[in-house]
């Protein structure tokens, strides 16, 4: 089997200014997979739970790391139950220069846990202007880790295509 990819718009509730001012002073940018506004406007910016593990491995390696939610929101985390291992949402520029040093060893240790048949989606959101999208990356670790070592640097293509 290979890894499966899709491209999605994206979620109509991220700031893409907000997202674009980040990816120029960040080495890692992690998205929330939502924002939501109470009936009382109180505004959440919904996590993965594995979030802050990956925040604390890129801190530790001594990357710049920012959270991309507004500036008056409380932080949610998203916790729910899959035998689906999902990456957090992280922003397309940047990820490869740190993807061999950080995320590919983060995903393989975290992966090894969940058995030899886990599967590992990967989420990237390249921003181009005023429009953005979601390239979702699923398969086995291996699998995704074969497709995003593929993507020529900063571009989310193959080589010459």
């Amino acid at each position: 089997m290979t890894a499966i990819e899709n491209v999605t718009p994206a979620h109509a509730s991220w700031d893409l200014a907000q997202l674009a001012t980040l990816r120029g002073s960040h080495d890692l940018v992690l998205i929330p997979e939502r924002v939501e506004m109470s009936p009382d406007g109180a505004v959440t910016a919904i996590f993965r739970e594995e979030t802050q593990d990956l925040r604390a491995a890129a801190l530790e390696a001594g990357l710049t790391v920012a959270i991309a939610a507004p500036a008056e929101a409380k932080i949610g985390i998203l916790d729910e139950y899959s035998g689906d291992w999902i990456v957090p949402l992280l922003l397309e520029d940047g990820v490869w220069a740190i993807y061999v040093s950080l995320i590919a060893d983060w995903i393989s240790k975290r992966a090894f846990d969940r058995g030899p048949k886990a599967t590992v989606k990967v989420r990237l959101v390249r921003i181009e202007g005023a429009n953005a999208e979601v390239r979702e990356i699923e398969g086995t670790p291996e699998e995704v880790d074969a497709v995003l070592r593929r993507l020529e640097p900063g571009t989310g293509t193959p080589p010459g295509a």
